[in-house]
């Protein structure tokens, strides 16, 4: 029987390919994300996140209505901003940044009401047409006898 010979090209290979991935690679070999830090995450939410959407607020008059419908942009702007930076720093994002969309929620969109009622003029309009219907079909079928189901004869 023929003796294989060990190379030792193979295993300088194997080595230097792990040597270069981990150089390529950035070095990231074995290593574990940034932990977080809530004391930095608050502040560059607050500085990167939350003042440009403040100052995109300022021209709205949020404190006469509700300025949703307007502002919706504003607000996913600062959503995402606020999941990019969390993904960025491996902090929970929906820990961290629950108390801030509550602030917000609080100054910006407080006189925004889950569900609003249409005016009283608007729902007579709505209703209306169903009430007099009601009224208007009986009457149609007694005027014109179509209450009588009545067959044609054939002899």
């Amino acid at each position: 029987m023929k003796k294989k010979e060990i190379s030792v090209i193979f295993p300088g290979f194997i080595m230097i390919l792990t040597l270069t991935g981990s150089v390529v690679g950035g070095g990231n070999v074995g290593s574990r994300k940034p932990s977080c830090n809530r004391a930095n995450f608050d502040a560059d939410i607050y500085e990167k996140c939350v003042l440009p959407f403040n100052r995109s607020m300022a021209a709205v008059d949020y404190q006469l209505k509700c300025p949703w419908p307007t502002t919706r942009q504003y607000y996913v702007k600062l959503y995402l901003c606020m999941e990019n930076l969390a993904n960025i720093t491996s902090c929970s994002f929906v820990h961290s940044t629950h108390e801030v969309l509550l602030k917000i929620h609080q100054v910006y969109y407080l006189l925004c009401t889950h569900m609003m009622d249409p005016d009283w003029h608007l729902l007579v309009l709505y209703i209306l047409p169903c009430i007099i219907l009601t009224f208007i079909i009986p009457v149609f079928f007694h005027k014109f006898k179509l209450y009588e189901n009545t067959l044609p004869k054939y002899d």
